[in-house]
């Protein structure tokens, strides 16, 4: 039998079917969600697409993340043309905000789950840096996500002036 160990109030085995993952009740099929002393986590990811400006590189996208667990994706750099909002035939629920016009830059977004989508209480895009979605887990649990995209230091002038 392996060893545990004991950490911060957690028992930690060197088997990954005993570091306390289990079910939770935001999504019963996503089984490899972990649970700490503080509650269910929530699984967040962030991912600078470079790109997500037609459904070849959305799909690409969800092809990539299949493996992984997650209930919501924060997208930057989405370089869309439009604002793009959809459910997908899979249950995905996209949010696409669009480019800086006349300039291929910006843009940011989030790809909701299937199996939470039917939580998104409201989305809003603010401006081609910031989108904010919240998601109605319970009567008296809410969760709002800010997505914020701001420039790297390699950008120009011009750009990093625009953005503050």
């Amino acid at each position: 039998m392996p060893s545990s160990m004991t950490s911060g109030g957690e028992t930690v085995s060197e088997k990954p079917e005993n570091l306390g993952l289990r079910r939770t009740s935001l999504e019963p099929y996503l089984t490899n969600t972990r649970t700490t002393r503080y509650g269910e986590c929530f699984l967040l990811c962030t991912y600078n697409a470079r790109t997500l400006s037609n459904d070849v590189d959305l799909h690409a996208l969800l092809v990539t993340v299949e493996c992984n667990k997650f209930y919501v994706i924060a997208s930057q750099e989405t370089k869309i043309k439009k604002i793009d909002i959809r459910q997908l035939n899979n249950g995905s629920f996209v949010i696409r905000g669009e480019e800086v016009p006349s300039r291929n830059v910006g843009g940011v977004g989030f790809v909701v789950h299937p199996s939470i989508a039917h939580f998104v209480d409201s989305y809003e895009i603010f401006s081609h840096c910031i989108t904010v979605l919240c998601l109605q887990v319970s009567h008296h649990k809410k969760i709002t996500i800010i997505n914020c995209y701001s420039p790297t230091d390699a950008v120009d002038d011009y750009e990093l002036n625009a953005f503050y």
